[in-house]
């Protein structure tokens, strides 16, 4: 009895090693050969790209820079605004507070109006729908 069991968890350990090889090479994670090193070799040099004079990289990390500064300014200034939005239903309710938004900040009150109309219809559909 005792040999079947170790016959069985050889076998197991077998298919086991046999399908993780099998997976490393079908997702090229696996080399295919292993390159050998001499032990006299010397390390091939480092390549490095050439420094230009041009100024141009300069201006490009200028460009990309200064891009994601009013990238992050204008996501910063939108959140601000869906925080005051936020903050004027919790404290006004929805008709009063709908109106205030579309005084202060237009440009979220169209956004919040067809989420709102969205969420009705939904519920409609789901309170006509029960018996």
């Amino acid at each position: 009895m005792k040999d079947t069991y170790f016959l069985y968890g050889v076998a197991i350990l077998a298919i086991l090693g046999i399908s993780v090889v099998f997976i490393g090479y079908a997702t090229n994670t696996l080399p295919m050969s292993t390159p050998r090193q001499s032990v006299g070799s010397v390390a091939p040099p480092v390549l490095t790209a050439a420094k230009k004079n041009c100024g141009c990289c300069a201006d490009k990390t200028r460009q990309i820079t200064k891009s994601l500064r009013q990238i992050r300014e204008k996501s910063h200034e939108h959140q601000q605004q869906y925080t005051l939005a936020m903050r004027l239903l919790a404290r006004y309710g929805y008709e009063e507070g709908l109106r205030r938004i579309r005084k202060e900040t237009p440009a979220v009150a169209a956004p919040l109006e067809r989420l709102f109309e969205k969420l009705s219809t939904r519920r409609e559909e789901t309170v006509g729908s029960s018996p």
